[in-house]
């Protein structure tokens, strides 16, 4: 899955335009007509997981994932099995780890995303 990539400088300035920025490459790519469909939700399926490692990773704070990942869900009406796909194979990486504080970080982000 390697199409967008989020800047680290987009993680480090999260309040001051970072969000912003990774809402626009959502929007940028759900609203792009140059790719097949195919191609564009592998690419948004990319944005959403590496948002979501950043978070496992302790690099960006659950409720500031939780609150762009719901900005990204209301672009259209599949992102959602797009992010449940995300979680589930982050369910998987972080079950598998020794660091149960990096699975910490996942299930805290899962349940941010449900309230």
């Amino acid at each position: 899955m390697a199409v967008a990539g989020l800047s680290v400088d987009w993680i480090k300035n999260w309040e001051k335009y970072g969000k912003a920025e990774v809402l626009q490459l959502c929007r940028n790519l759900t609203e792009s007509k140059n790719y097949e469909e195919d191609v564009t939700m592998q690419a948004v399926q990319q944005v959403v997981y590496e948002v979501a490692y950043h978070v496992i990773r302790g690099n960006l704070k659950q409720e500031q994932a939780a609150s762009v990942l719901g900005d990204i869900m209301e672009l259209r009406d599949d992102m959602c099995s797009i992010l449940a796909d995300v979680f589930c194979i982050l369910d998987i990486e972080t079950n598998c780890l020794e660091d149960k504080v990096r699975r910490d970080h996942f299930t805290q982000l899962v349940l941010a995303c449900l309230h």
